[in-house]
């Protein structure tokens, strides 16, 4: 269980059934105000793409001694930026991220 880790507070699914996300969130204590498509529901992917960006980036670092910690590094930076522009598109058009 250690190695769990959740993308969302709230899956988006609970959106179509309105009942059930208000159990949810009175289940987690949430409160009225929690909204599905905000940042606080986002949060967890956020420190996600953090942490595994700086070890994939450590990685590449070392292994920069060779071709392929390049490659490594460039390939940490395009997956981070493409995580970061996602969030931000689907956080303004107040979608839910989906991973």
């Amino acid at each position: 269980m250690s190695s769990f880790h959740i993308d969302h507070i709230l899956p988006e699914s609970l959106v179509s059934n309105l009942t059930e996300l208000e159990k949810v969130k009175s289940l987690l204590k949430l409160g009225s105000k929690f909204d599905i498509h905000g940042y606080e529901n986002l949060l967890p992917c956020i420190t996600k793409t953090f942490w595994w960006g700086l070890g994939l980036s450590i990685l590449g670092a070392l292994l920069a001694f060779v071709f392929v910690g390049y490659l490594l590094l460039l390939a940490v930076w395009i997956w981070s930026i493409f995580r970061v522009v996602k969030g931000l598109a689907k956080l303004t058009s107040n979608k839910g991220y989906n991973g």
